[in-house]
């Protein structure tokens, strides 16, 4: 069975009207058999139920159109709601696209830790045998919460068989270019003049990112990463930084990574060959 699989955090842009065409496109561009899509949209307690609506409407007429099932989004349900600046109620949102042929077989929500993850089987009807897969978004506040949502994936997963995890993890490998350089003294210093709360809050926790323990308990579990070149995918004060997104692998094959810069998203679209 071979399965092009995408992943990519679309920063809320399915839900914003300027941006949600380029999303779109930007999927028919990847033409993936599965799409793992991170913060599809968000919502808060000010949202109509006319935009939920609107926004759904509108992404099923373009699965439809383009031969994807879309499957129910799953709200994160952050188990700590407090954030820097968020509205009353702020909820994101976890989408899947599946072709006919490889199909998702389902697709469920799976509690991992502080969020909500989309669990999947994907099935290629002429091989009869399935590839279990984890569309996840870490939790972008702390390290030690990351941490805590791994170990969760970690006990709920089969090594012994074919998996796949994908996604926006918020973490970098220890020995990433980029992860190195934001353990450093210059990164913590250029992150503490940034102008406002918000941006030190954020390259805060942008910094922690860098820490290297999230992505080194996964590793030690068996999952290889797709991209050892450890591509930089997320893009921070108009600089580029490191490698956010992942495909991670367990007894499958995979080959032909790429990194895909899309409009409408503050991160590069990934994508790999998954082969069992």
């Amino acid at each position: 069975m071979a399965i092009e699989l995408a992943a990519w955090n679309v920063a809320k842009g399915l839900g914003i009207d300027e941006r949600a065409p380029q999303v779109l496109e930007g999927i028919k561009r990847l033409d993936a058999d599965v799409v793992v899509l991170s913060e599809a949209w968000a919502t808060d307690d000010n949202t109509s139920p006319d935009f939920i609506h609107e926004v759904i409407g509108r992404t099923m007429e373009f699965a439809g159109r383009y031969g994807y099932r879309s499957y129910d989004p799953v709200p994160y349900k952050d188990a700590d709601t407090t954030r820097h600046g968020a509205p009353a109620g702020f909820e994101q949102y976890l989408l899947v696209m599946g072709r006919e042929n490889p199909a998702v077989r389902w697709a469920q929500p799976i509690r991992l830790g502080t969020r909500n993850a989309l669990s999947m089987h994907v099935t290629d009807p002429q091989a009869h045998h399935d590839v279990y897969m984890i569309g996840a978004h870490f939790d972008d506040r702390s390290e030690a919460l990351r941490l805590g949502m791994a170990s969760a994936l970690l006990k709920r997963i089969d090594l012994q068989r074919p998996f796949v995890l994908a996604g926006d993890l918020n973490a970098m490998h220890h020995d990433a270019r980029s992860a190195r350089f934001l353990r450093s003294k210059l990164a913590e210093m250029a992150a503490s003049h940034l102008p406002g709360d918000r941006a030190k809050w954020l390259g805060s926790r942008l910094l922690e990112m860098g820490d290297g323990r999230t992505m080194g308990m996964l590793a030690r579990a068996g999952l290889k990463e797709a991209d050892p070149k450890h591509q930089r995918t997320f893009t921070f004060s108009h600089v580029r930084f490191g490698q956010m997104d992942h495909i991670m692998t367990n007894r499958v094959v995979t080959d032909q990574f790429k990194t895909h810069k899309l409009p409408g998203s503050d991160h590069r679209a990934i994508s790999a060959r998954i082969r069992s």
